[in-house]
């Protein structure tokens, strides 16, 4: 085969691998992928059972901040991978245990409870630490309830072979059901999960956490939540500019008076 040959034919791989459409949040029906829904609200009489096979509404586990991982038990590679980094996230975050929940949800309808509490026993042993029964609920249900979910987080997923397509994402909820972030499941860390629940707890300015808040910013690009130094460094600088302006007008005011006396 001769130069010319090569490189039409090497042209011509490069059209066909670009001309395949890629799969994308939001790429249209059938599609797996994620539309964030950051601001709105989870509808509140969506059922499912929980792993002593009670039925319960996913409301009644909302009245604290949650962070919900969607996954189906019988994936092999992404969603393991993908409920063991939370587990040492949330082992390392710099929260009480008792203040949020972890709450994983199986969007395959064939999935059980007795499945899912095996699946909690792990994890929960994977975190490294003592978790209560609330601390990390793991539920399944049925096709309706799984879809009112989804749909209401914009989770889209897909079957594929023996299993299903679908993103890698962590949906933080403060109380009562709002969708407050989306954290990438694929690379989430300790300061991200600590973060993200302060943010949905709604701390004042003048609480520890709204210290945090202030402190740090949500950047996905960079993969979570950031330092933002020079936000601090600009904060400082006004407050010394501020402190040095009254300690001048006070020795003005002050001082002289003692001079004169």
């Amino acid at each position: 085969m001769n130069r010319l040959s090569i490189r039409l034919a090497a042209v011509f791989v490069v059209l066909l691998v670009v001309s395949i459409p890629c799969i994308s949040p939001g790429s249209g029906p059938g599609g797996a992928g994620i539309e964030e829904k950051t601001g709105s609200g989870i509808p509140r009489n969506i059922f499912f059972f929980d792993e002593g096979g009670e039925r319960l509404a996913l409301a009644s586990l909302l009245d604290r901040p949650a962070v919900i991982s969607l996954v189906y038990h019988g994936c092999q590679t992404i969603c393991p991978r993908l409920l063991g980094g939370l587990a040492v996230a949330a082992a390392g975050a710099d929260l009480d245990g008792g203040s949020y929940r972890l709450i994983t949800v199986s969007f395959d309808e064939t999935d059980t409870p007795a499945l899912a509490a095996d699946r909690k026993r792990n994890y929960t042993a994977a975190a490294g630490r003592p978790l209560s029964a609330n601390s990390w609920r793991f539920l399944t249900g049925d096709q309706e309830n799984i879809r009112r979910l989804t749909d209401a987080v914009g989770f889209s997923f897909r079957p594929e072979g023996k299993g299903f397509e679908h993103p890698r994402v962590l949906v933080v909820m403060a109380p009562g059901g709002r969708i407050v972030r989306y954290l990438d499941a694929a690379h989430v860390k300790p300061l991200d999960i600590t973060m993200a629940v302060t943010e949905a707890a709604g701390p004042s300015v003048f609480e520890y956490g709204g210290v945090l808040l202030y402190c740090f910013r949500f950047a996905p690009e960079e993969g979570g939540y950031v330092f933002d130094g020079p936000k601090v460094l600009m904060t400082v600088a006004a407050a010394f500019l501020l402190i040095a302006s009254a300690m001048v007008l006070f020795h003005q005011r002050y001082g002289r008076r003692s001079l004169a006396g």
